[in-house]
């Protein structure tokens, strides 16, 4: 029967640790299922309610699993939350009880498993080695190797779906349940004011049977559709972040202002797609926000590079943006009677500048990225320009060639600059 007494606290709204979630929690019912296929059909997963996920067999709990993504590898860090597992784990007689961290701990207490009993530390497979960590640049790779196994096993009529793009396809779908889930129970939180996260959430399930159909159906391109990668650019958003927090806690101490980030983050994956698309668009000025197809998910949208080097650290290095959420998600700052605008944008070079420039007025006016068309600066990484068409040549051959400019049209981008976001007023820096 489900916990209703009391539920443990939730960090479901925290979407980039919710993507590691989530994909830990893939690869666990992935080799449920890989090692006893039929069996496993009946189970059903839980988020964020008994534990970060749990599993279930009808109305009883089988297992929970509390999910650490932390960069520090000593056990100090983490004795808090699993003397906390063990008490939570009386609510689950029987149950097993699995704690996953994503770095090894060095320094785990001789005897771990009686003191901290029933506190197991998770052991994941990779390369055909046990190891009692995997960090999120690792889990893509095993959930694939988990799903080719169970393609495996389903015999030589599955052979075709062991190729790397299949396998891929198989992951991407897979965890598009997941976020379908996850965007599931935000709605109802939004629509259900007065219940708590935990209450919803522990009411919410993913059937076993749904992830079986997808492994066993024919997933082919026609399945790839907008909402398809709406979806999969939300996933990314969470992983490019966790990416960008991990390596700036590694490279930099930990100065970041995480608590502002997320909060950020937390808006992104609210969007809708065409907000998403709006948004894409403001801070990729040089792209369309397209995601249609394969195609343009790839060249349209965002790259961990851009995201990770551009965007997140221009968000991270300034003050707390003011924020426009009513007809799109726009962030901004004002200082001294312009307005601020932070993209992805990098580069360092001067030709870097001239393309950056040419596509951004080429893109903005076939677009309608409409606040490139007021007084404003672009704040980059390591592009600076004075005025957009200063380094874009506008002379008649060039007119010619792009067939859809004007001098006209030009003359709307002279008042907006890019600057970086070092060179930017230090009124506007988060020091």
């Amino acid at each position: 029967m489900i916990i209703t007494e009391e539920y443990p606290h939730t960090a479901i709204s925290t979407w980039s640790g919710f993507v590691y979630q989530g994909k830990v929690a893939l690869y666990h019912c992935l080799r449920l299922l890989e090692k006893s296929y039929d069996d496993s059909k009946c189970y059903r997963l839980q988020l964020e309610s008994a534990d970060d996920f749990a599993v279930y067999l009808a109305d009883k709990c089988i297992s929970i699993h509390q999910v650490k993504a932390y960069k520090d590898g000593s056990f100090s860090k983490y004795r808090g939350a699993v003397k906390k597992q063990v008490t939570d784990s009386l609510k689950y007689p029987g149950a097993s009880v699995y704690f996953h961290v994503s770095t090894c701990i060095n320094d785990l207490p001789e005897g771990f498993n009686v003191k901290y009993k029933p506190v197991s530390i998770y052991t994941y497979r990779s390369n055909g080695i046990d190891q009692n960590f995997c960090n999120l640049s690792d889990l893509d790779q095993l959930v694939e190797t988990e799903i080719s196994e169970i393609y495996k096993k389903a015999g030589e009529g599955s052979s075709h779906k062991l190729s790397g793009p299949y396998l891929e396809r198989s992951r991407n779908i897979l965890e598009n349940i997941i976020i379908d889930k996850v965007i599931d129970v935000h709605a109802k939180i939004q629509r259900e004011g007065k219940a708590t996260d935990r209450e919803i959430a522990a009411k919410e399930y993913i059937s076993f049977s749904k992830i079986c159909d997808v492994l066993e159906d024919e997933l082919t391109e026609a399945l790839l559709t907008e909402d398809f990668f709406f979806k999969q650019l939300l996933i990314d958003i969470g992983t490019y972040y966790k990416r960008f927090f991990d390596e700036a806690c590694r490279d930099d101490g930990d100065v970041c202002n995480f608590d502002k980030l997320d909060s950020y983050i937390a808006l992104l994956c609210g969007l809708d797609k065409r907000r998403l698309r709006d948004f894409i668009k403001s801070v990729l000025p040089q792209k369309r926000g397209e995601f249609k197809n394969i195609d343009q998910y790839k060249s349209e949208t965002f790259s961990l590079e851009d995201l990770r080097d551009g965007l997140f650290r221009v968000l991270d290095r300034l003050t707390t943006a003011g924020i426009e959420r009513e007809k799109r998600l726009v962030f901004s700052w004002f200082h001294e009677g312009r307005f601020y605008y932070p993209t992805a944008l990098r580069g360092s070079e001067l030709i870097d500048a001239k393309k950056i420039c040419k596509r951004i007025i080429q893109n903005s006016i076939a677009n309608e990225v409409e606040f490139l068309y007021e007084s404003g600066v672009l704040v980059t990484v390591g592009v600076d320009v004075e005025s957009l068409p200063s380094v874009y040549s506008v002379g008649p051959n060039s007119m010619d060639e792009d067939n859809a400019l004007s001098h006209r049209r030009i003359a709307h981008f002279k008042d907006i600059s890019l600057v970086s976001y070092s060179k930017v007023s230090e009124d506007l820096k988060d020091e």
